[in-house]
């Protein structure tokens, strides 16, 4: 499992937990201080990314899907910096499948 944690310029944490499948996300679990109204939405996050390839571009454009469809809003952080600490997490990751 990688782990990585990412300062947002100006912003806040924002931590990752990932899990990786030959070139996809296989699971990835997000904390950190940043704020996420309606807070749940980092469940739907998680759950999206889910398959996603290891690519910042499809990274940041499933996030602002997500966010879209569920009329949310980061607050301390952006779905680029939520890509980033992604990717982070990956290069860290020392069991991938």
């Amino acid at each position: 499992m990688g782990r990585s944690v990412f300062k947002v310029p100006g912003g806040k944490l924002v931590k990752v937990e990932l899990a990786v499948s030959g070139q996809s996300i296989a699971h990835v679990r997000i904390t950190g201080d940043f704020f996420l109204h309606p807070e749940d939405t980092i469940l739907d996050i998680e759950r999206d990314l889910q398959g996603v390839p290891l690519d910042h571009g499809a990274i940041r454009s499933q996030v602002e899907r997500t966010l879209e469809k569920k009329g949310a809003q980061f607050i301390g952080a952006t779905p680029d910096a939520l890509a980033r600490a992604v990717l982070m997490a990956a290069s860290n990751d020392t069991e991938q499948e």
